[in-house]
């Protein structure tokens, strides 16, 4: 699974086919076998912002792409360097998500918190990634938040104003360089 550093998306990845048959998934989940979506889940939006940002429609500042996932830094940060891991696949969120997509993701989501961590000297990493909008999902494109974290520092809230452009440049320099020195 090779990616590139930085870069822009140049054409969507078709839905990839469900690992899962529909009759299982309908069990597992309680859905309405309506193309093996729960009745949270149908209704997966193509003009979601993740969705625009994957066609390059919205600009972003990405660290890291291959052809399955794209990681860019959030523009209203709860701390410096919080990277968004995003499949290109569409999904709604993990409940709806194909798993080989899953198993694609969290890789990518693994070698991102490894490079935010050593990038910014964290004592620690979060990763957070939230299903449906009770849970807390504003964006209905899946998604993984990668935060680094130290001790004694509270996040800031995930709201109000967008970061500047040059911090969010410089940051994800940093991150780039971490993935370039981990040969990733």
């Amino acid at each position: 699974m090779a990616g590139t550093l930085g870069g822009t998306f140049q054409e969507p990845l078709k839905a990839p086919a469900k690992a899962l048959n529909n009759a299982k998934l309908c069990v597992e989940v309680g859905t309405t076998g309506d193309k093996g979506m729960s009745d949270e889940t149908a209704g997966y939006d193509s003009n979601n912002i993740f969705a625009r940002i994957l066609r390059g429609e919205i600009p972003s500042t990405r660290v890291y792409e291959d052809d399955a996932v794209v990681a860019f830094m959030d523009v209203m940060p709860q701390a410096p360097g919080h990277t968004l891991v995003v499949p290109r696949a569409p999904s709604r969120n993990l409940l709806d998500a194909d798993p080989a997509v899953l198993a694609r993701g969290i890789a990518v989501v693994q070698r991102i918190a490894v490079a935010v961590k050593r990038a910014f000297a964290a004592d620690g990493v979060t990763v957070i990634q939230f299903n449906e909008a009770a849970a807390g999902q504003t964006v209905f494109h899946l998604h993984f938040h990668v935060i680094p974290r130290f001790d004694g520092v509270a996040l800031k809230p995930h709201t109000g104003g967008m970061e500047r452009p040059e911090v969010l440049q410089a940051n994800a320099e940093k991150i780039r360089k971490a993935l370039a020195s981990a040969g990733k």
